[in-house]
């Protein structure tokens, strides 16, 4: 009941936190990338076509001292930069499809930068070939 209660205040104090729906990886095309703060996917529609499209993950993404966390409008491309695909290290032609980005982001002490890696699975959703997260839709492309 406490742990409820204390979960339910971080939620009302820190909305922007909430975490939204995910599961894009399931019905988009492993060849997901991203383009700078861009992530280009193609995800499968409800006729079973596919649309490609952007999502601006400055719409979805922050940067906490070097860490990246789902967020509203967290804007992590501010002090993050060399985003790919992947959980961090090389990736090759033979690496595992992944949902996960890894990015170079600061911590905020002096110039120090963390290799970092969100896994967008868990609040990236496809609404019908759409990306979406936090109610931000990804622009066809």
């Amino acid at each position: 009941m406490q742990y409820l209660a204390a979960l339910l205040m971080g939620l009302t104090l820190f909305p922007h936190l909430a975490v939204a729906a995910g599961g894009f990886f399931q019905s988009c095309r492993s060849s997901w990338y991203m383009d700078g703060k861009y992530m280009i996917a193609e995800c499968k529609r409800l006729n079973g076509q596919y649309r490609r499209t952007r999502q601006d993950m400055n719409l979805c993404v922050t940067n906490f001292r070097g860490v990246l966390a789902p967020a509203n409008n967290g804007y992590f491309f501010n002090t993050c930069h060399g985003c790919s695909e992947g959980a961090g290290g090389l990736l090759t032609a033979d690496s595992p499809p992944t949902s996960s980005m890894t990015c170079f982001c600061k911590t905020g002490y002096q110039d120090y930068e963390l290799d970092t890696f969100l896994d967008l699975n868990s609040f990236v959703e496809n609404r019908d070939g759409y990306m979406f997260c936090f109610g931000h839709r990804s622009e066809p492309i």
